[in-house]
């Protein structure tokens, strides 16, 4: 089930990340669905390969998860679930390893094909938010690396074909 994420303070790292990350806040609330233990597991040990020192920011996502709509001013819970009464199960399909440029960093991805994804999105989009990107590009985010150095991890197949049910 999609959770909501508060704007509580970030809690103390794990290995992997900055501790300076602890201290930032969550600007807003967001919807979520967790990936299963033996999915996020492999991507979390892939993602753990990557040299500590090619890591930078938030470093590896140690907690693998789909974003369903980010930059809810809410956080409360019931609101969210009423935007999404009796949606059933999400499918979700893995694809390859992509990267999104951005001036301090690369962050490396796994895109995530799912119409339920875009529905589950678009229904959420009905609540009061602040419109982050210009669309929705459903992925789960492996790591965060030095800028220009996540093309090397660019289309890696690992993840190609892989599928997984969650309910809404």
């Amino acid at each position: 089930a999609p959770e909501v994420a508060g704007k509580a303070p970030v809690p103390v790292p794990p290995e992997g990340k900055k501790p300076e990350a602890a201290q930032k806040p969550h600007d807003f609330s967001s919807t979520q669905i967790n990936l299963p233990p033996e999915i996020a597991t492999k991507m979390v040990e892939w993602a753990s390969r990557i040299p500590t020192e090619e890591l930078t920011g938030d470093g590896i996502e140690r907690k693998p998860h789909v974003t369903v709509l980010y930059g809810l001013l809410t956080t409360k819970a019931e609101n969210v679930r009423s935007a999404i009464p009796d949606e059933g199960p999400i499918e979700l399909r893995f694809g390859r390893v992509k990267l999104f440029r951005q001036p301090d960093l690369d962050v490396l991805t796994v895109e995530v094909t799912s119409t339920g994804l875009h529905r589950l999105n678009a229904l959420l989009g009905g609540l009061a938010h602040a419109r982050t990107q210009p669309q929705y590009e459903p992925h789960v985010t492996l790591a965060y690396v030095k800028p220009g150095l996540g093309a090397k991890y660019e289309n890696d197949t690992t993840f190609d074909g892989l599928t997984t049910t969650a309910n809404s």
